[in-house]
């Protein structure tokens, strides 16, 4: 290209400069990477990068050449995608994976980590720069470097908590733990945060029994390679302990949630944000079984830790509070949880989005209060809105869609709308047989209400739906 031949001669570290945009994404690639990540670029990038009229020379001869696009105002390059193609070609291929290793090693470096489960507004404003080039690394020449599989737990990490796009991460998940397990081996630490992360994806989407296995290959590993007491292990040790609550299994689930937590407190001390999830999830355990006074201690107890140690917008604070409105609400203590709720759904609204699936259990939450609160017009817009949600982020199947559509039976019953409420039933139970099967208790209690409400719908009396009217508990990542 003679374009760039007359770059390359005039000034060669514009050249340079060219040639590591064509490793990244066409669209949008953001200045400040290359400051935040100089030292990773090579030496050439390095000392280009820390003289600035230097940077501003290279970048006016592209510039002058038509080889970048430079948007002042959002400080963003763009390189046509010939440009990069007929770069990427001609470099040899030894060239090729040095830059590859180069830009794995600066994305992995500038790329946030969710670890600590808090990203500010501006770090998630970051990823959101970052991940197309992020993705474009990770897709691109086959390298062997660790920092491609910290990018890739990163990126999923980021997907998953952040903008619960679980149908995208999945494959990229499955694409990580087959490169850890063949470069790092199959019991590596490394494979074992993999395994626990593709537990939570089918966690977080109700696939429960799949989800099982690879928590405990998890487990597994780290008991054996770390140790039974380190903080680690108890990532895996409380996510199965979560996955068993949500079945219900709450003999199984309290001594493992027992276990995690005396782990984290002693490591980590009393007041951490880990030590908060475990006391959630018990709290949840004592809730289902309306050991409300427990319970209650629990929640404000981790209420107390997220507000102080993540603050009052984080999500896991929207949890607790939502939790906590729902322990009120139980009670039939109306006044005291609609404010928490609301409150709960503010946050996930402005942290998570208008379309989040916690966004949606908030929604749901309220519209089953207000179900109770014989509010109905305010219930089915809400129902509708969360079953909406629900839908569009997993299809057709999965447990807080048949909840969504448990719910709206509910109300619609309760309104002497049996038509409707029989409607809904059917489709709840529907999907909790493709979710559970037949012959679980779950399904059995679903074809118990559809049943009853089909015998009952010419008739004048009101049939009372057989609803637990109990939020689920969402599932609680432990990183």
């Amino acid at each position: 290209m003679f374009s760039f031949e007359r770059v390359q001669q005039k000034n060669p570290a514009a050249a340079e400069l060219l040639t590591c945009c064509a490793f990244l994404a066409p669209d949008e690639i953001p200045e400040s990477l290359f400051v935040t990540s100089a030292s990773h670029l090579g030496p050439v990038l390095h000392d280009l990068l820390a003289d600035v009229w230097g940077y501003h020379a290279a970048m006016k001869d592209l510039l002058a050449y038509s080889l970048v696009q430079r948007h002042t105002r959002t400080q963003m390059l763009s390189v046509h995608r010939l440009v990069q193609s007929v770069l990427k070609e001609s470099q040899p291929e030894c060239i090729s994976l040095e830059w590859a290793r180069r830009l794995l090693s600066a994305l992995d470096y500038a790329f946030p980590s969710y670890k600590e489960f808090h990203l500010t507004l501006e770090q998630r404003e970051w990823c959101e720069k970052l991940l197309p080039h992020a993705l474009s690394c990770i897709n691109g020449p086959d390298v062997s470097c660790q920092a491609r599989i910290s990018l890739f737990i990163k990126i999923t990490d980021y997907l998953l908590h952040c903008r619960g796009e679980y149908a995208r991460v999945e494959p990229l998940l499955q694409r990580a733990l087959a490169i850890c397990e063949q470069e790092r081996g199959p019991d590596h630490p490394d494979t074992a945060e993999i395994l626990n992360a593709l537990g939570l994806l089918y966690g977080y989407q109700g696939r429960y029994t799949e989800a099982e296995p690879f928590f405990r290959r998890s487990l597994s590993i780290y008991e054996q390679v770390l140790g039974a007491c380190h903080l680690l292990t108890a990532s895996p040790l409380g996510n199965l302990a979560v996955l068993f609550l949500r079945q219900g299994r709450h003999m199984e689930a309290e001594p493992l949630f027992q276990r995690a937590l005396a782990i984290c407190e002693q490591e980590l001390g009393s007041s951490h944000p880990k030590v908060s999830m475990y006391l959630h999830n018990l709290a949840s355990i004592y809730h289902d079984q309306e050991k409300y006074v427990e319970a209650e201690l629990l929640y404000q107890r981790a209420l107390t830790i997220r507000e102080q140690q993540l603050g009052p917008m984080h999500r896991y604070t929207a949890m607790s509070l939502n939790s906590l409105a729902r322990l009120y609400h139980d009670q039939g203590k109306y006044v005291e949880a609609e404010p928490l709720y609301q409150r709960a759904l503010s946050i996930r609204k402005q942290r998570l989005g208008p379309a989040h699936p916690d966004t949606a259990g908030s929604l749901r939450s309220l519209a089953r209060l207000y179900t109770d609160q014989k509010k109905w017009a305010k219930a089915e817009v809400l129902y509708r809105r969360a079953l909406a949600i629900y839908e569009q982020k997993f299809g057709s199947v999965y447990p807080d869609i048949a909840r969504s559509l448990d719910g709206l039976a509910r109300l619609f019953e309760l309104q002497g709308k049996y038509d409707e409420a029989v409607t809904f039933a059917q489709r709840a139970l529907t999907t909790w047989e493709q979710i559970f099967g037949a012959e679980h208790a779950q399904t059995k209690a679903a074809r118990a209400t559809y049943e009853r409400l089909r015998r009952f719908t010419n008739s004048e009396g009101i049939i009372t739906l057989q609803y637990s009217g109990k939020e689920p508990h969402l599932f609680v990542p432990q990183r």
